[in-house]
């Protein structure tokens, strides 16, 4: 749906600017002799442009939601953010010593998280079983604690640093 607003919006955009600039440039008299000439054209494109505004303001106004998932237990639904999904991987992440940056982003997927996970690791460290330990535990803590099922996670090592990060206790 983003695509198809993102789409719309150029033509839509495209559209105004054309149509002001053949108001600006056409003299007045012709302008009011096209539109009487035109009634229904007029009127048609006009329509065209109000539903098309619509369209677009109410794709601009589902995409402000915060994106979540939803788990049905006896007692009712459950909604779980995007955000505590991507704190819980952090959590994970930070108990972590030989990681010593990392960004989180989180997407769902057919009720089920997908992580891409960028991180900075200390030197002389293993990656590939840093990042097979990293991917277990992120599986193992969000779908304990959130009942959420991890569809992935997906790590890039970004780079390899020789500076300590200081954890706030």
């Amino acid at each position: 749906m983003k695509l198809i607003a993102k789409v719309l919006s150029f033509f839509y955009i495209t559209g105004i600017i054309i149509i002001a600039l053949n108001f600006m440039l056409t003299p007045e008299s012709h302008v009011i002799e096209v539109i009487k000439n035109n009634y229904n054209y007029v009127m048609l494109i006009s329509l065209v442009y109000l539903l098309l505004s619509i369209v677009l303001l109410l794709s601009w106004i589902s995409g402000k939601e915060a994106e979540s998932v939803s788990l049905l237990t006896e007692h009712g639904e459950v909604a779980i953010s995007i955000v505590t999904l991507e704190s819980l991987a952090k959590s994970v992440i930070d108990e972590l010593k030989d990681i010593k940056e990392a960004k989180v982003k989180a997407h769902i997927v057919k009720n089920q998280v997908v992580y891409y996970i960028n991180i900075v690791v200390a030197k002389d460290i293993v990656i590939p079983e840093l990042s097979n330990k990293l991917q277990k535990q992120i599986i193992e803590s969000v779908e304990k604690n959130s009942g959420i099922k991890v569809a992935a996670v997906k790590v890039n090592v970004a780079n390899v640093t020789t500076f300590l990060r200081h954890k706030l206790e």
